[in-house]
């Protein structure tokens, strides 16, 4: 535990744990991101840019190992450290995909997706509830009907059923 930030908040190598925090007089587990490190200025501006490297630098300043961030998105310690030396860049969007998802930040703050998660934060609500990751539900192929077809409709329209 680090001493105490200015609003009297024990700062830990995680965040700011505060008395409305889950980890209220507990120390969080090692690989804990306290999610309001994504809230921080300088940390939404590295993700709307899709600057990883320094994501993932300020993620260490927070105590947050490489071998962390490795475990999270599914990459290796040596590619994290690249990442942050500037000689590799994140330009998949399947990578982004795994970052987002393995450290728990919004797609839509990495510019991935606007999606129910996304709507409610930065609007405070969401118009449709969110599904989750691989879900089929309300999912269907662009110009679909929403309602299904009744069988001879096609025939009215001078095209084939068979």
């Amino acid at each position: 535990m680090l001493p105490a930030g200015r609003s009297g908040h024990a700062v830990t190598a995680a965040g700011v744990v505060g008395p409305d925090s889950l980890w209220s007089g507990l120390r969080p587990p090692r690989d804990y991101v306290d999610p309001k490190a994504w809230s921080r200025p300088d940390m939404r501006q590295a993700l709307a840019r899709r600057d990883i490297a320094a994501a993932y630098r300020l993620l260490q300043r927070y105590g947050i190992s490489q071998r962390t961030i490795a475990a999270k998105t599914g990459q290796s310690q040596s590619e994290v450290s690249e990442i942050i030396a500037g000689r590799r860049q994140v330009v998949s969007y399947d990578l982004l995909l795994r970052i987002a998802d393995g450290l728990r930040v919004p797609r839509g703050w990495l510019g991935l997706a606007y999606d129910a998660d996304t709507e409610q934060l930065v609007c405070g609500f969401a118009t449709a509830p969110a599904q989750p990751p691989g879900s089929l539900s309300g999912a269907r192929p662009a110009g679909a009907p929403t309602q299904p077809v009744p069988p001879g409709a096609l025939a009215s329209l001078g095209e084939s059923t068979h």
